[in-house]
């Protein structure tokens, strides 16, 4: 069994110590107490101890009812983070009713990020925006997007939701090769 994780060097949630188990343990218990969404937020941003990919997703439903503004202020802080989590816990806490709606507040927000996890947290949100608003999302990957392997991936996790039509499937999959090329 491998102690860290290829990818990111991180230790993988099996191998974490029991201290940090423990404390994540503690914060989850916490986060069911707290009764305000923004008491949450503020909670979540003051703990934000993420060393994998699990807990940034665990916590996306804490902040669902958030005031999108107020999300804002905290995911322009966190999309610019040293460490990768945090980056992607930027993305992903939009991953529900908070983004919809928004993509074009939340796409010159996405960075051509390096990091591994990151980048599936970045595809997530774009692929989740396309469900509301595919034109913008079609406009915005065929104008400005991003590398082709995050684009690429989103495209891969739009035609796998079951939430956009077919339609719209079949115009993101014939702008794969005019990304495949882009610059």
């Amino acid at each position: 069994m491998r102690s860290n994780d290829t990818v990111t060097g991180a230790q993988s949630p099996a191998r974490r110590s029991q201290c940090g188990e423990s404390t994540m343990r503690m914060i989850y218990v916490t986060l069911d107490q707290i009764g305000s969404v923004n008491d949450l937020m503020s909670f979540i941003d003051h703990n934000l101890l993420f060393d994998d990919w699990w807990h940034t997703d665990e916590l996306i439903k804490y902040v669902a009812d958030l005031d999108f503004k107020t999300a804002l202020s905290y995911v322009g802080k966190y999309v610019l983070s040293d460490h990768p989590f945090i980056r992607r816990w930027g993305y992903v806490m939009l991953i529900s009713k908070l983004g919809r709606g928004h993509a074009e507040n939340l796409l010159p927000l996405m960075k051509d990020d390096d990091h591994y996890y990151v980048q599936m947290g970045e595809t997530w949100l774009i692929a989740e925006l396309a469900v509301d608003e595919p034109d913008k999302i079609y406009r915005w990957m065929a104008n400005d997007g991003m590398k082709y392997n995050i684009n690429g991936k989103a495209i891969q996790k739009i035609c796998d939701s079951y939430r956009i039509s077919d339609e719209w499937k079949e115009h993101f999959k014939g702008l794969r090769k005019a990304l495949r090329t882009r610059k």
